[in-house]
């Protein structure tokens, strides 16, 4: 997926809100529960049925006027992809690192720990004709449960 323009992280409890600038989704892990020991011959193995949901990386624009939610608990953040999807989780704020350089953007480094499911959907666009608004409706869902 191409990172479209205007695409944005809203912290739902803190309000704490940024402009996507690339971002990366780390760590999704399942480990491998080990079911037999024959030495002679091989080891056999199955999934376990617990993953860790990792972390998500990223870099946003921001404004400085806004707290992150560093000193939060978990809370709900939501991702917003214009006229491609929309990802929802329980996460907290893991790292936090900003820098701004002279007449630029503040722009931080996050990194949010995903602390349960993540729910994605699938953002369609509508154009209403009468007034030529462009509007988001949500049309179907998948989700990512650890």
């Amino acid at each position: 997926m191409d990172l479209p323009t205007g695409s944005t992280v809203v912290c739902g409890t803190s309000g704490f809100s940024g402009n996507i600038l690339g971002l990366e989704w780390t760590g999704i892990k399942r480990e491998q529960v080990k079911t037999s020991d024959f030495a002679d011959v091989y080891e056999q193995y199955i999934p376990s049925t617990e993953s860790t949901p990792g972390a998500l990386a990223l870099e946003v624009a921001f404004n400085p006027d806004t707290v992150p939610p560093f000193e939060d608990s978990e809370e709900v953040v939501r991702l917003t992809f214009p006229g491609l999807e929309q990802w929802e989780g329980a996460m907290f704020l893991a790292s936090f690192e900003f820098g701004a350089p002279l007449d630029g953007k503040m722009t931080a480094n996050l990194a949010f720990t995903v602390s349960g499911a993540v729910t994605v959907r699938t953002l369609t666009v509508l154009i209403n004709d009468d007034s030529n608004n462009v509007l988001e409706s949500v049309s179907g869902s998948v989700i990512y449960v650890q």
